[in-house]
């Protein structure tokens, strides 16, 4: 999601917020703990997996320099939720730009060096306004896919380097 949050913040060309003295990017990962200033108007945007199934898993051997290693991976389809907020327009004149920003080159660029695949089109776009009642906040959701693959490599032991010893199987030949 890091990845998602950084393309959207440099496609949009979102400037950072100053509250309290610290800088904060305007793309949160959702319960990141970030307070929004009631006089802050412009957009900011919030990015939480709604959901996720593992779709794929690998274990393999590998010959490595010391030995032998194995290569672990995990592969998950997320339905990732980005929500846009702004109490001006500025969410409802730009949420689609959300939408450009993920399937823009530098998007193609990121997806490729972290092993993502980003879904083109969205599943659904929901005005979700109503939510926040008289105060009235601009605020939409995107829901859209994204496949990641996560792999490690680890050292395998041999069989004959095997931390718990196995007792052998005696075999007895009897005869009638």
């Amino acid at each position: 999601m890091k990845v998602m949050a950084d393309i959207i913040t440099s496609e949009m060309t979102l400037p950072d917020l100053t509250i309290d003295s610290k800088v904060f990017s305007p793309v949160m990962l959702y319960n990141e703990r970030q307070k929004i200033p009631p006089t802050y108007k412009d957009i900011y945007i919030v990015l939480a997996i709604v959901s996720s199934k593992i779709i794929g898993t690998v274990n393999r051997p590998e010959d490595a320099e010391a030995g032998l290693s194995q290569v672990q991976g995990v592969t998950r389809n997320e339905m990732v939720q980005i929500d846009i907020m702004s109490q001006n327009s500025e969410a409802r004149t730009r949420r689609d730009e959300v939408i450009m920003a993920l399937n823009s080159l530098y998007a193609q660029q990121q997806c490729e060096l972290y092993n993502i695949k980003l879904a083109r089109i969205p599943l659904q776009t929901v005005d979700v306004s109503a939510l926040e009642g008289t105060s009235r906040l601009n605020r939409y959701a995107i829901t859209i896919n994204a496949m990641s693959t996560f792999n490690k490599v680890v050292e395998a032991e041999y069989y004959d380097n095997f931390s718990r010893a196995v007792p052998p199987t005696v075999w007895v030949n009897e005869e009638p």
